[in-house]
């Protein structure tokens, strides 16, 4: 989950929880009221993609490798079996294509592994389409499916091939939208915080201070809602309530190796001075 979505859902969950507590102190101020109504709208709608973003893909994932190594026990026999139909008929780019091993096919990623048994698949006619140029090979294709039964390679063996191809296939598609939408909701979520962000700091933010002085507490709940689990107001927060001191402390640290240094320096300094009044 995006830790920026989840820090800015808690932020605006707080601001809205400070803002309907105190509802009779602002319901009255249309503009305010308008622009809550805006943070709220917003923020369900961040919620929404939220709940979109935390829906668990092991399970897509799970299942594509179910079928990734189905498709590899129905790939590596037929595989197997033409590699030798191949050499004995000297068809060298055939046999370089499937003279692989169990071992190498499980290196290969799924969509290495589809393109491997849809092409073996159209080399033995079994995707041939009902167009006149497939039904002129039709015959030859007929040909070296029933010369492959000779080797023990049946029909059964290239539909079962097909349809772990087509399984894999699908599961693949499975994963790939649900990436497309999650990649859409971060986009949206992000939208939407910047969005809120610029209700709040142009906004709410300066319009609370018509709380400071008639209604302190209202003014500091929402202060503190807002610098709770956002660390960008925080540091404005402080620099505004004088402990922008806290920053000079990384100046001192810097500051602390060079007095250190010049300190080690001196010694050489003053080893020749002495030096020269013996040879004076």
């Amino acid at each position: 989950m995006n830790t920026k979505i989840e820090r800015s859902l808690a932020m605006q969950r707080s601001v809205i929880k400070v803002m309907e507590k105190h509802l009779p102190s602002w319901q009255n101020i249309i503009e305010l009221k308008s622009n809550y109504d805006d943070l709220v709208m917003n923020f369900k709608k961040l919620a929404d993609c939220e709940k979109e973003l935390k829906i668990d893909s092991a399970n897509l994932y799970s299942e594509e490798e179910k079928s990734r190594v189905e498709l590899i026990e129905r790939l590596f026999p037929v595989a197997s079996v033409i590699s030798v139909f191949a050499s004995d008929r000297g068809k060298r780019k055939l046999y370089n294509l499937t003279n692989i091993s169990y071992s190498d096919l499980e290196k290969k990623k799924s969509k290495a592994l589809q393109k491997m048994a849809a092409g073996l698949l159209k080399r033995i006619g079994k995707l041939a389409k009902g167009t006149d140029e497939s039904a002129q090979r039709s015959e030859k294709e007929q040909t070296h499916v029933k010369t492959l039964s000779e080797y023990g390679l049946t029909k059964n063996h290239l539909q079962a091939l097909e349809t772990a191809l087509d399984s894999l296939g699908e599961d693949v598609k499975k994963i790939k939208k649900y990436l497309i939408r999650r990649e859409a909701n971060k986009r949206k979520a992000n939208s939407l915080i910047l969005k809120n962000e610029r209700i709040l700091g142009n906004k709410l933010d300066k319009m609370m201070a018509l709380f400071k002085n008639g209604d302190s507490p209202f003014y500091n709940e929402y202060l503190s809602a807002r610098k709770k689990e956002n660390k960008a107001v925080q540091k404005a927060s402080a620099s505004e309530k004088g402990s922008a001191p806290v920053k000079p402390a990384t100046g001192k640290k810097t500051a602390k190796p060079t007095v250190k240094k010049i300190s080690t320096e001196e010694p050489p300094v003053t080893g020749p001075d002495h030096s020269g009044e013996e040879k004076a």
